[in-house]
Parts: C-alpha cells; sequence; structure tokens
C-alpha cells in the first residue's frame, strides 16, 4: 500500500514537472516586444530520487526545477531564486523520477472500454472517438507516462492538438506508425 502512494506522488511530481515545462515553453514563444516573465520556480523538498540507473534510491534531497529545467539537486538546502514564482512542495520523503515511457501502447483501443468502444462505434461520431483518444493520451500522462509510440491508433490529430497546446501533454512525446 505504501509503495503506490510512493508512486501516486511521483506520478504527481513528474505532472506538476510537465505543467511547468508547457509554461517555460510558452514563454519562450511570446511575441517581441512582450516583456518575458520570470521563469516559475519549484522546490522540491525532502524527495528520495530515482534515476532510472542507480537499484537504490537517493538520500532525502532537494531538487529545484527553473522554467523546463532542473537547475539544483543537492542533499543540502537550496536557496529559492529571489525573481520569478517559487512553488515548494514538501515530498515527506516520497520518490520523485523520471517520465515513464511507454515503446508501444494502443491509447485508443488499449485503455478504453469495451462498452465504450461499442458505444462510440455505435454513434459514429470521429469527434467522439477523439474525445476518448484525448482523455486516454492524458490518462497516460497522468500516470506519469510523459513519451508513448501507438502502434497503429489514429493517433495523428491528437499529436497536432498537443503540439498546439489544445490537448494537455506538451511535454507529452507521442510518436505515430
Amino acid at each position: 500500500m505504501r509503495f503506490r502512494y510512493q508512486i501516486v506522488l511521483a506520478t504527481l511530481l513528474l505532472v506538476l514537472i510537465g505543467f511547468m515545462a508547457q509554461m517555460g515553453l510558452a514563454q519562450g514563444q511570446s511575441p517581441p516586444n512582450t516583456p518575458r516573465q520570470q521563469p516559475t520556480s519549484i522546490l522540491f523538498e525532502n524527495v528520495r530520487i530515482f534515476d532510472g540507473t542507480s537499484e537504490k534510491l537517493s538520500a532525502p534531497s532537494n531538487v529545484l526545477v527553473v522554467g523546463n529545467k532542473i537547475q539544483t539537486i543537492s542533499t543540502a538546502s537550496i536557496p529559492t531564486p529571489a525573481e520569478g514564482n517559487v512553488t515548494r512542495i514538501n515530498g515527506k520523503g516520497r520518490v520523485l523520477m523520471p517520465g515513464l515511457i511507454d515503446a508501444h501502447t494502443h491509447l485508443f483501443m488499449e485503455t478504453t472500454e469495451v462498452d465504450d468502444l461499442m458505444a462510440l462505434a455505435a454513434s459514429g461520431s470521429p469527434e467522439l472517438a477523439f474525445r476518448q483518444l484525448e482523455k486516454n493520451a492524458t490518462a497516460m500522462l497522468m500516470r506519469g507516462f510523459t513519451s508513448v509510440r501507438d502502434m497503429a491508433g489514429p493517433v495523428f490529430e491528437l499529436k497536432k492538438a498537443i503540439d498546439t497546446d489544445k490537448v494537455v501533454g506538451r511535454e507529452f512525446g507521442l510518436w505515430g506508425r
């Protein structure tokens, strides 16, 4: 049960980093005469880091993310930047980890209930099918998967929607067929 909570917290932290990265990318696209805002920062305190290469978690650490980049990782306290907004998150010793990658998924078919698929087929509405695809992709991101490769699904319109920020998932690397 405790492991489940660690996974949930890690996923939430990744999602928050994804949203912060999305905000950072949006700032880079400001019109030429618009003053740039200071980057938003997140300070994760008291987290144990799983880096994907070591079998062990780090000692309790602090991680400072500025804009969409990790700026500092330290077991000592990290001074927060004076400029910009700083959000502090106390991890309470839980795990922070990189985003997961699923190299073989079916965003539309795999995660949609059979009854829902039958209802979509009966409706004949591509719009309803696309909404289900959006919902499935967002749910995958919320579970910590920041990159996926859909194997033969109808995902190209979804990729365009994500790329233009019409669907949550700016950090969601979606590879087509």
